[in-house]
């Protein structure tokens, strides 16, 4: 069941978002070519924390605790509640 409507990227069920997803100050400020892909959900996600270390890009997730992605070890995390609890937050 496709649950995403591909066209708005909202919620079918729900109409769609009233808002723009999230985006990251540290993510808009690199280059397109530097940050990670559309795909994962960290990208888009309140909860993420992206910095940089060194020549290394790293997201640390203050929903799990972790770090969920790094230049030199991407993560794959294509959904997360934890990103669909922080968006309902803002």
């Amino acid at each position: 069941m496709d649950m995403i409507d591909a066209e708005t990227g909202g919620d079918a069920q729900t109409g769609g978002d009233s808002q723009p997803p999230y985006e990251s100050p540290t993510l808009a400020a690199l280059p397109p070519h530097l940050r990670p892909g559309q795909e994962i959900a960290c990208g888009t996600c309140p909860s993420s924390l992206w910095h940089i270390s060194g020549q290394d890009l790293q997201c640390y997730c203050r929903t799990m605790f972790h770090v969920t992605w790094t230049t030199s070890k991407p993560g794959n995390i294509s959904a997360c509640d934890g990103r669909e609890q922080a968006q309902t937050r803002m």
